[in-house]
């Protein structure tokens, strides 16, 4: 009984899906979509039927990416940036946000079961893609490359997944039963199947921007080859002695050979570059930078009929929501991560700042008013808010005040030439991998500075302490940093260094070191999966005392 009660969840997700697809879903850009005939008693069953169906299935995948507020939509952003050395948050604000910024999170965590059924339900709808559109009447060539964004996307799905949790269930049928948890090595063969298919097959370029292609899923081979071979290396998770989440099957040279082969592909032919302003990879309204440097993002719709939308409220300046401003300032960045940057760095000002007010500086891009923040020049003075994102003046945009139509990058060409920069050093070519963190800084360099000042002032002996340093002052609060910190094996280091007395918002830190253990770099199994599946025990270790 509990086994059927949870695959009826997991094909209940499959029809809110569908019918979110066909009501208009924009999250891809596809305006096709829009004043569909709403499919509102849609299932399996009854679907599956044409190749708009199929494309409509295909909407229905990506969404799950966004998960409304409980994936990448919001919630994620705090259960993967909070409790580590980028931001932290304070007791009492909210049972939801509190325990992920200071390291208490339980198995009971809601948040945590709202991620497991959301990813597990897109997976669900990727497994229900690729069995039926066989059956379909409709052109080879997009058929083909529709599954491969369908293997695409569950392999994304498995990634993030077993990044969090470590060992899962692998699904790649539809409605499956319960099943065991399986080990990392099994996950990860999985995921590099489905990454590697969507490869060979995709195209340079998908039809509608925002969807996968071809270096999408190149990036992602590259993504997971590192996080691979530095677990390796690394030791990551050794001291837990807990099999299932295990290392050491890796062939670090191999992995770290797969980020070469891809870096250097997506280099040579991909056509991405590093777009020419920092702040418009983060602005509701510069798209044309976006894609010129993103392989992969979550968008959002500007239609209020289906409400899908991208949360920034809590990293952007704090201020009236009337003018684009958060109003929540639940996570917080630290001293450290300000204390990172030099002066000199753009980055520092753009993703750190004060609060916006009425009053603040308007500067005026494409037509379109952004409100300035007062720039932070340390982090002791005033309340320091994560502002990476950037959200319009609300009066001209025809959404919520708190909701934002802009794309999150999920997957940048910075990341990418940081990557390569990792996976060279470890084949003795530092001398080129230093040269391309120097190529990431170029455009970081405020106005009538060099590039030379930064990398004098970053540099590190240890070079791989300078590239830790180096993505986090580029990827911050980009739900990077967690996984970093584990698959270095620094995680611990990290939190006991923190400093109470520096920045107002450390204040937090002893709360946050008290709570922190090495088994925190995984996430527990959320209890009520393990209570309707009996088979995914056992628990992470660590966390079977609750």
């Amino acid at each position: 009984m509990k086994n059927e009660k949870n695959m009826n969840k997991y094909k209940n997700k499959i029809g809110i899906g569908l019918l979110m697809a066909a009501v208009g879903f924009g999250a891809v850009g596809c305006d096709k979509f829009l004043g569909s005939e709403p499919y509102s008693f849609t299932s399996t069953e009854n679907f599956y039927k044409t190749a708009d169906e199929a494309e409509i299935a295909l909407a229905g995948c990506y969404e799950a990416l966004h998960g409304g507020n409980n994936l990448f939509g919001r919630n994620l952003l705090f259960i993967l940036n909070g409790g580590t050395d980028e931001c932290i948050t304070r007791a009492g604000i909210s049972n939801n946000v509190t325990p992920f910024g200071l390291a208490a999170v339980s198995s009971s965590a809601a948040p945590l079961k709202a991620v497991w059924e959301g990813f597990y339900a897109g997976i669900n709808r990727t497994n229900h893609l690729i069995a039926k559109i066989d059956a379909i009447e409709m052109g080879e060539s997009r058929k083909e490359q529709i599954k491969a964004e369908a293997r695409f996307l569950r392999g994304l799905y498995h990634y993030y997944l077993t990044m969090m949790f470590g060992a899962i269930p692998i699904k790649t049928e539809p409605d499956p039963e319960a099943g065991p948890r399986q080990s990392v090595q099994e996950v990860y063969e999985q995921i590099i199947s489905d990454f590697q298919h969507a490869y060979e097959i995709l195209p340079d370029r998908a039809r509608i921007q925002g969807a996968a292609n071809k270096w999408s899923a190149a990036g992602y081979l590259a993504k997971v080859g590192a996080y691979l071979g530095s677990a390796k290396v690394s030791g990551m998770g050794n001291e837990l002695n807990f099999e299932l989440n295990s290392f050491g099957w890796v062939d670090a040279e191999e992995a770290y050979q797969l980020v070469v082969d891809m870096t250097t592909a997506i280099i040579q032919e991909g056509g991405y570059d590093l777009t020419e302003r920092y702040d418009f990879l983060f602005r509701e309204t510069t798209r044309d930078a976006q894609y010129e440097e993103c392989l992969f993002t979550i968008e959002a719709s500007s239609a209020t009929a289906n409400g899908t939308y991208n949360r920034y409220s809590d990293w952007v300046p704090f201020g009236p929501a009337s003018i684009g401003g958060g109003t929540t300032r639940w996570m917080c960045p630290l001293a450290e991560t300000f204390d990172r940057y030099h002066a000199n760095d753009v980055r520092r000002a753009h993703n750190m700042a004060r609060n916006i007010t009425v009053n603040s500086a308007v500067e005026e891009i494409g037509g379109y008013r952004y409100y300035q923040p007062t720039v932070a020049t340390t982090p002791d003075q005033g309340y320091l808010s994560a502002t990476k994102y950037r959200q319009r003046d609300a009066a001209q945009k025809p959404i919520p005040q708190w909701a934002s139509d802009g794309l999150m990058p999920l997957l940048r060409y910075a990341d990418i030439l940081l990557l390569r920069a990792e996976a060279l050093y470890y084949f003795d070519d530092e001398p080129e991998a230093r040269n391309l963190l120097a190529e990431v800084r170029v455009r970081a360099v405020r106005e009538g500075s060099m590039v030379e000042t930064l990398n004098t002032s970053y540099h590190r002996v240890d070079f791989m302490e300078e590239l830790l340093d180096e993505r986090s002052r580029e990827l911050c609060f980009e739900s990077h940093r967690r996984f970093d910190l584990a698959r270095f094996n620094k995680y611990t280091e990290a939190i006991t260094s923190l400093q109470s007395t520096r920045g107002l918002h450390n204040v937090a830190v002893p709360d946050l070191q008290a709570n922190w253990h090495p088994y925190r770099i995984w996430f527990p199994i959320p209890l009520a999966e393990m209570d309707l599946n009996a088979e995914l025990k056992p628990q992470n270790p660590g966390y079977g005392a609750e």
